[in-house]
């Protein structure tokens, strides 16, 4: 695995602390630069700290414009959303105008919630973060092993219909949309991850192996030998 930055914490709070260091310090400087921060975020209770702290932070927020990495096609207001956990924690009641949040809709036609995702995406010129964590299989997002249609070159998010875990529908942006980022943080913690970790580390291909932006940083709790 070719990373330019790498950070190992193994007390999740102080990692977790670090992430949303670094998410604040590109966030600052892309606003100095060009007043827009692009920024994918990413599901799982791996985020809910570095949520929590962006939320007790001070950052020109009028100024963020949030999109999800993937969403679990459910209703809008089921728990089992990634978008879910992220408005408890942060977003909710963050100083984000509501107009820069960009949620994966949910629509009984998921052709139609796809096609009106990528109407949003297409706006971005780059992202300038992308998050991502990992599963234990290797997925990120909703981009599992052995799925077809993730590879789609001319398609910015899909659907699929057949994820090897409940929800079994989900939403996601392809290799191609996420790889349209100046940087992307791999964070990936929890001791059940630590075999495909350490593979990942040794070079073995995973679809978190195909996200790299321009500058990849990875962030973990885990102690490799």
């Amino acid at each position: 695995m070719n990373k330019n930055n790498f950070y190992f914490e193994s007390n999740i709070d102080k990692l977790s602390s670090r992430i949303a260091e670094d998410i604040l310090k590109i966030s600052n400087y892309e606003i100095r630069l060009k007043k827009t921060f692009h920024i994918v975020l990413a599901g799982g209770t791996t985020f809910n700290k570095v949520y929590e702290n962006l939320g007790n932070s001070n950052s020109s927020w009028n100024n963020w414009f949030v999109y999800m990495g993937d969403e679990r096609f459910v209703d809008i207001s089921n728990t089992l959303r990634n978008d879910y956990l992220i408005k408890k924690k942060w977003l909710a009641n963050s100083p984000i105008p509501k107009d820069n949040c960009h949620f994966i809709p949910y629509d009984s036609n998921p052709r139609k919630a796809v096609n009106m995702y990528e109407d949003t995406l297409k706006k971005v010129e780059k992202f300038d973060l992308v998050l991502l964590g990992m599963g234990e299989d290797g997925h990120t997002a909703s981009l599992f092993p052995n799925i077809e249609g993730h590879n789609q070159q001319k398609k910015s998010v899909v659907y699929i219909n057949n994820a090897p875990k409940e929800p079994t529908e989900r939403i996601t942006m392809t290799y191609r949309s996420l790889n349209n980022s100046k940087n992307v943080f791999k964070v990936i913690s929890g001791n059940k991850k630590k075999e495909v970790f350490e593979k990942l580390l040794n070079g073995h291909q995973f679809p978190i192996s195909n996200v790299i932006g321009d500058t990849q940083s990875l962030y973990t709790s885990i102690s490799v030998k």
